[in-house]
């Protein structure tokens, strides 16, 4: 009995915060969608202090230009939100290991800690190459 409502627990600690992290991002949406493009954009601290672009500079731009349907233009500004916003917003709607479940064998995707360490690696990687000479072309416009 305890094991099952550990499981009934769990599985509702997930679903809400699945839930709370779709209300979240539909706001943030909502609001790049109607704002004007220029009207939602604050100076970046690290680049007006170091003068070197962080992994997030360009990415309400990003945002905004996916959601208002000028994918080149999100790639100019950021080139990993306009990469990784539609490849975690499909994460997300298809987890893995779904159809794989529906068919009888209990295959699994990577571990969160997997996930994070390359998340935290890409980042890395992406914010060395956009301030360097090679990465020109991945600074924001």
């Amino acid at each position: 009995m305890g094991e099952a409502l550990d499981r009934v627990n769990a599985w509702l600690a997930i679903r809400w915060s699945r839930l709370l992290m779709l209300c979240l991002t539909s706001g943030l949406l909502i609001w790049v969608a109607t704002s004007e493009r220029d009207s939602m954009l604050s100076p970046c601290i690290i680049y007006t202090e170091t003068g070197h672009y962080c992994p997030g500079c360009g990415g309400l731009r990003a945002v905004y230009d996916l959601l208002h349907g000028a994918p080149v233009r999100a790639w100019h500004n950021n080139a990993l939100v306009a990469l990784g916003l539609p490849a975690a917003l499909l994460g997300t709607l298809k987890p893995p290991g779904r159809h794989s479940r529906q068919l009888g064998c209990h295959a699994r995707g990577p571990s969160a800690l997997v996930v994070g360490i390359t998340v935290l690696v890409v980042i890395t990687l992406y914010s060395l190459l956009r301030n360097s000479t090679l990465g020109a072309g991945l600074r924001p416009t």
